[in-house]
């Protein structure tokens, strides 16, 4: 938009001049401004950015399982039991050690390879096998005691076992995960673990006799490392 102004002089001869003088309009002047503002706020914007790295490698330590007697419990020749009754053998008890290359968690989980010849559904009872007429021979119960991480001791606890306290042994159950804990309930971390594994057998009552019978329990403990 366009400012004309004019002025009107007097000379001495009563003639007039007019002068006429274009000027912008003074809104053009903020207009301006503020485009050059647009203009530096538009550089702060497309500033450089730079990329953030993190990089490393997670070592996974080893460890190794010693198992007592190879992991063989041999209750020898054992005499048959009144007919008609269940019979309980003594518990024989064997320590295990697990030697790792570096701190680790530690966990349990036994697995029944004898699930079919098991009576019931307990799973803290472990097949023995069958006899010739297809009978259960029996089961065996597993127990977890005197475990120590580094050498201190520590409390055990099974995971089917929620909202109970932590204890110095637990009954292992087939496919139930067992850690080991510190006074604070906390999982222990360590590298040599060491625990005492009982196998207690009881035997079905009328168990054939014209067949010679072998106790044919067999169970798989897996031994779960993690960081």
């Amino acid at each position: 938009m366009v400012c004309v102004i004019k002025r009107v002089w007097t000379n001495g001869n009563g003639n007039h001049t007019v002068m006429k003088k274009r000027l912008l309009q003074n809104k053009l002047w903020p207009i301006s401004v503020f485009s050059l503002l647009m203009f530096f706020s538009g550089q702060l914007i497309a500033a450089p950015a730079a990329e953030l790295k993190v990089s490393g490698k997670i070592k996974h330590s080893g460890c190794t399982v010693i198992a007592g007697n190879d992991g063989v419990y041999d209750f020898g020749t054992v005499r048959e039991g009144p007919r008609g009754k269940v019979q309980r053998l003594p518990a024989l008890k064997q320590t295990w050690q697990v030697r790792c290359e570096g701190d680790a968690y530690l966990a349990l989980i036994p697995m029944d390879n004898r699930s079919a010849s098991r009576n019931g559904s307990d799973l803290s009872r472990f097949g023995l096998g069958n006899a010739s007429d297809g009978n259960s021979i029996g089961y065996f119960m597993l127990g977890l005691s005197r475990s120590t991480v580094n050498s201190v001791p520590t409390a055990l606890r099974a995971h089917n076992a929620a909202g109970t306290s932590p204890g110095s042994e637990v009954a292992l159950i087939s496919g139930e995960r067992t850690d080991w804990l510190l006074a604070d309930s906390t999982r222990a971390f360590g590298r040599t673990y060491t625990m005492d594994i009982s196998v207690t057998p009881v035997l079905a009552a009328d168990i054939p006799t014209a067949d010679k019978v072998e106790l044919d329990g067999s169970v798989t403990l897996n031994f779960v490392f993690g960081l």
